[in-house]
Formats: C-alpha cells, sequence, structure tokens
C-alpha cells in the first residue's frame, strides 16, 4: 500500500513537535536518546486523526521515519524552525534569490 508523500512529510513534522509526549508515556528508564520501538496507543490515535491515515500505516511509517524524528536531523530542524529556515535561505541562497 502506498503512501502520500505529504502525509508522510505531515507524519514527521507532527511526530517531532510531539516527542516529550511521546516520552512522558514510557517509563522513566526510557532513555531520551533511544528511539521508542513503538508509538503509544494515544500518539497512533492522534497522527492517524491527524495525517489521514490508519493506525496500521502510521506504524509503518513509524518504523521508516523514526530516526528521522528522533535524532535531531539538521535539516529537519532548520524547516520546523522559522528563523533557522531563513538562515538556510541566507546561507545557501543562489542568483536566483538575490
Amino acid at each position: 500500500a502506498s503512501i502520500e508523500l505529504t502525509k508522510l512529510i505531515s507524519l514527521i513534522i507532527i511526530s517531532t513537535k510531539l516527542k516529550h509526549n511521546i516520552l512522558k508515556l514510557y517509563p522513566s528508564s526510557q532513555p531520551f536518546d533511544d528511539v521508542p520501538p513503538l508509538l503509544p496507543l494515544e500518539t497512533r490515535k492522534f497522527l492517524a486523526m491527524s495525517c489521514c491515515m490508519s493506525e496500521s500505516k502510521v506504524e509503518a511509517c513509524w518504523t521508516a521515519v523514526n530516526e528521522i524524528v528522533w535524532k535531531d536531523d539538521i535539516a529537519l530542524q532548520r524547516v520546523l524552525k522559522a528563523e533557522l529556515m531563513e538562515d538556510t535561505f541566507r546561507q545557501n541562497r543562489g542568483l536566483i534569490y538575490r
């Protein structure tokens, strides 16, 4: 079964914003830097509704993208934070953006 790219991107962005909430649902022994193997039920339901996916697709997508979400990918952080996005344009612009 295929998943639309926009839904996958939405899942990545929303999951990134939910990291601390996801960890709150795990025992305190769960290290912050370790990707949780499964999303808590509440999180799966929220992502399914927010991204217009079934819970099973959310689980499949989580397996594919959890490292991107959890490991603070620099490129993703630049997109998520407005000031970093502006810095990215300033640092990487070509003649077309002048």
